[in-house]
């Protein structure tokens, strides 16, 4: 059994969002004898906490520790098992149950991510969302856009001015971003177009105001006539 001090188990909820294995247990897999002994330790020191086995003390948490570890009913789950389900719920990756109230908390479907029925669609933007805590570099935006299923680059055109230029530089206008996007991972029941769609939603709406986006969907597709054009 895998075991996590506090602040340990608080910087496992910190790294979930980005660490591929799944949310430590740090209390999940407990036998009878675990419960007991764990409820023992809970009770005050003392002579009148007596620890010995026959002891009604210790009958009474050994009843305590049976409900437990026993089935709720027949056909049930234990109880036990029924709460470590819900320390999944920790984990918008695995998310089952809580999905709804994920959503209601983060304010999904909004304008940018519409409604999805798919769970792992809805999973995958409840994480996206959650991890939106603003940023304006842009690792932090190429990171956004992977976690919709974007492969992204995105090119900073050098500023136009005499005596800067220099043989490589591509002529452009200052705070313009031109997005290059190579591929993308659709979620389940949404189409190319609705996903370009978010992923420009979300750029312009969380992107430095003075910021000029533009984007280029790799040799075929180009959502503007003229990507180098400064407004």
């Amino acid at each position: 059994m895998t075991t996590l001090t506090p602040s340990e188990f608080c910087r496992c909820l910190v790294k979930r969002w980005t660490d591929p294995t799944p949310i430590v247990r740090p209390a999940c897999g407990l036998g009878l004898d675990a419960y007991l002994h764990l409820l023992l330790q809970l009770l005050p020191r003392g002579e009148v906490w007596p620890r010995e086995p026959e002891s009604v003390q210790v009958k009474l948490m050994e009843a305590i520790a049976a409900t437990l570890a026993m089935p709720e009913g027949p056909g049930t789950i234990t109880l036990e098992e029924r709460v470590c389900r819900l320390l999944d719920e920790l984990d918008p990756r695995v998310l089952v149950e809580l999905l709804a109230r994920w959503e209601a908390w983060l304010g999904l479907p909004d304008i940018c991510m519409p409604k999805v029925t798919g769970i792992d669609a809805r999973r995958q933007r409840i994480v996206a969302k959650e991890n939106a805590v603003g940023g304006a570099s842009v690792p932090y935006f190429t990171e956004l856009a992977a976690l919709l299923g974007f492969d992204i680059q995105i090119e900073e055109p050098f500023p136009l001015g005499a005596g800067c230029l220099r043989g490589g530089h591509r002529a452009g206008c200052c705070c313009t971003w031109i997005v290059h996007v190579r591929c993308v991972e659709l979620e389940e029941g949404v189409t190319l177009p609705e996903a370009q769609a978010m992923l420009e939603c979300l750029f312009q709406r969380l992107k430095p105001a003075h910021t000029a986006v533009f984007f280029r969907y790799g040799s075929s597709y180009c959502q503007n006539s003229d990507p180098d054009r400064c407004f």
